[in-house]
């Protein structure tokens, strides 16, 4: 499967620790106990949240 991706802008970088802090954010594969820091899928919620609220 092919994706086009477009630069829209520049996101900065979040910490784990400030993800957590916030519960919108509690389900994120990312923040998963045992989960290794790798490509995980983030639902259109959760982008939209930290793209509003935390970039």
């Amino acid at each position: 499967m092919l994706v086009d991706v477009k630069y829209v802008k520049k996101t900065p970088l979040i910490s784990l620790a400030a993800l957590r802090e916030h519960a919108e954010l509690a389900d994120m594969q990312v923040l998963a106990r045992g989960n290794r820091l790798s490509i995980t899928p983030v639902t259109d919620a959760q982008w939209r949240f930290i793209t509003n609220r935390l970039a």
